[in-house]
């Protein structure tokens, strides 16, 4: 029974989408310190920028572009995000998906501080393209299901963390960190499923 701080619960908790700087609207700027939030749809925007502050999700959207400098975004249960080009992950970056997120394409985690929490068995995520981890301080925690691909781990030990019950499905996996994979949780496994090829280089 294992436990990696890296592996902790999702710093901000589940809440309503309402109060804060209100809807979200196509091209918003979310700063620092601000918070928007998207319920109905479904809906279509060209792009957002998060540079900062909070984006919530509770309705149904599909972004064109999501342009995320840092910040936090926020898909609740019950909600869905689809992101057709998403940029990098420049540090200080935290992504919490408790209903479903899919996005198209790849992208990386690099710089600082970047977080993924796949946080409840109920949640989705699906990456079409290479999900790429180059940061020393880059966590992807996975309590639902996680379907990517390709994952490119050059990372650090603990990079990915499997919870109870969770599920993640490989495309191809090249991996260049030692424990790159650990468990934490109370004994249920969690299943680790590479379908297509892997290259271990740790």
């Amino acid at each position: 029974n294992l436990s990696y701080s890296q592996c902790g619960a999702a710093p901000i908790a589940a809440t309503t989408c309402s109060g804060g700087n209100g809807t979200a609207t196509n091209g918003v700027n979310i700063n620092s310190g601000n918070t928007y939030w998207f319920n109905g749809g479904p809906s279509t925007f060209t792009s957002v920028n998060l540079n900062g502050g909070t984006l919530r999700i509770c309705g149904s959207l599909t972004l064109g572009s999501l342009n995320y400098n840092s910040g936090n975004l926020i898909i609740e249960s019950g909600g869905s995000l689809t992101i057709t080009s998403m940029s990098s992950l420049n540090g200080s970056t935290t992504i919490i998906n408790r209903g479903t997120l899919t996005i198209s394409g790849g992208f990386t985690m690099q710089n600082a501080n970047n977080y993924i929490y796949n946080d409840l068995t109920t949640s989705v995520m699906t990456v079409s393209g290479t999900l790429t981890v180059n940061s020393s301080t880059s966590y992807i925690i996975n309590r639902g299901i996680i379907t990517v691909s390709a994952l490119y781990l050059q990372g650090p030990a603990g990079a990915a963390c499997m919870q109870n019950n969770s599920i993640t499905n490989i495309g191809a996996l090249t991996n260049e960190t030692l424990n790159s994979f650990i468990y934490s949780g109370n004994g249920v496994a969690a299943c680790v499923n590479v379908s297509s090829s892997a290259k271990l280089d740790a």
